[in-house]
């Protein structure tokens, strides 16, 4: 069976969950689609790129599939690009390209989600905080390595209960779940 490494982080700034740690922790050790799911939690800092070199070593998975919390999106969003900046407004890799293309099938990823009514979108921008890091830290690596292992991210938005006193957008765990499950299916 082929193996999925599947990451998400520990909550950070004010928020007390993190959906993408929770949707990980659910989903570890699971068989989705003929995909063996081996998840890791990573910390809000520069340590998670070494972790994730570490577990894609250490793993040896088929696919990679990055997920992370972006409040104030309605949507899930599938990442098309990390570029070449760290949250200190610095490259990266000094050496890196500019920026990396996501390895999955975006397009029929969107299609499975929308045939499944789940609100989703295709997003040019991973951000410029950790999840941007950690799409581009990877897809770095597997270059630099010559790995053939298919990677990307995935964005996620808050869960209600991150926004019952705040007037933002949510989406309930339940359709996460199930989005994250078509992502897995699709690539």
């Amino acid at each position: 069976m082929e193996k999925l490494l599947l990451t998400g982080f520990e909550p950070f700034g004010k928020e007390k969950i993190n959906p993408s740690e929770i949707i990980v922790k659910k989903m570890h050790g699971r068989n989705i689609g003929g995909k063996k799911v081996i998840s890791q939690v990573l910390p809000v800092n520069f340590s998670c790129g070494e972790i994730i070199w570490r577990e894609i070593e250490n793993v040896a998975p088929r696919y990679i599939l990055g997920l992370g919390l972006a409040g104030g999106r309605n949507q899930i969003c599938l990442e098309r690009i990390a570029i070449n900046l760290s949250p200190e407004n610095k490259k990266i890799f000094v050496d890196g390209a500019d920026a990396y293309f996501s390895h999955l099938p975006l397009e029929s990823i969107l299609e499975e989600l929308h045939k499944n009514n789940i609100p989703a979108r295709i997003s040019n921008s991973a951000g410029t905080y950790f999840c941007n890091y950690v799409m581009y830290y990877t897809l770095h690596y597997l270059k630099y390595r010559d790995l053939s292992i298919k990677a990307g991210f995935v964005h996620l938005p808050y869960i209600p209960e991150q926004v019952l006193d705040r007037d933002l957008p949510s989406m309930s765990l339940k359709t996460m779940e199930k989005a994250v499950e078509i992502v897995i299916r699709s690539i």
